[in-house]
């Protein structure tokens, strides 16, 4: 998340904030982006902020991937399990999700068994990583919008999807009123 640079002292811990911090490192630069982890119910409906962190520009990766770590690592502490992670298609955020699966992949390798794809291992604990499908929806919207999609169907047939089809689509949908808003 996007904040706007600032760096004041505060008096009750008698430290000058807003520069980066990951919680075990801090720099010279000032922040201007928090990273927040958050734990979510999957058969309840709560959430909670668990961690963040303040970074310049986005997170590197290396400190994203000790980040996950790390917090995946205090979220087992309490007994809960943590079976999925959710993000973006950030650049740092898919470089560090690929990081751990390749890391996981290695740690298989080395013992001479079978890994299932696109999943990573923190502490032999399975994690499922999942970009979240409003930026997944948002971004086929955009691909839809500058590039036509090219498939071939059931019956051999190449075809073409194209914004165009998509628009159509909705003009000829959105006069039923057979629908509840």
């Amino acid at each position: 998340m996007s904040l706007q640079p600032s760096v004041r002292w505060n008096k009750h811990t008698d430290m000058i904030e807003g520069f980066e911090d990951t919680g075990t490192t801090r720099t010279s630069r000032i922040a201007d982006h928090v990273l927040v982890f958050m734990i979510r119910g999957l058969f309840g409906k709560w959430k909670q902020p668990v961690a963040y962190s303040y970074c310049e520009a986005a997170t590197k990766t290396p400190a994203l991937v000790m980040q996950i770590k790390n917090v995946i690592r205090e979220i087992h502490k309490t007994d809960l399990k943590v079976v999925a992670c959710v993000c973006d298609q950030g650049s740092t955020n898919v470089a560090a999700i690929n990081s751990l699966i390749a890391d996981t992949r290695a740690t298989y390798l080395r013992k001479k068994q079978d890994l299932c794809d696109r999943i990573f291992e923190i502490d032999g604990k399975t994690i499922i990583p999942i970009f979240d499908p409003p930026h997944l929806l948002k971004g086929i919207r955009n691909s839809f919008m500058q590039k036509d999609l090219y498939f071939t169907d059931e019956n051999n047939q190449q075809c073409k999807g194209s914004w165009q089809h998509i628009l159509a689509a909705y003009f000829i949908d959105a006069p039923q009123e057979d629908y509840v808003s």
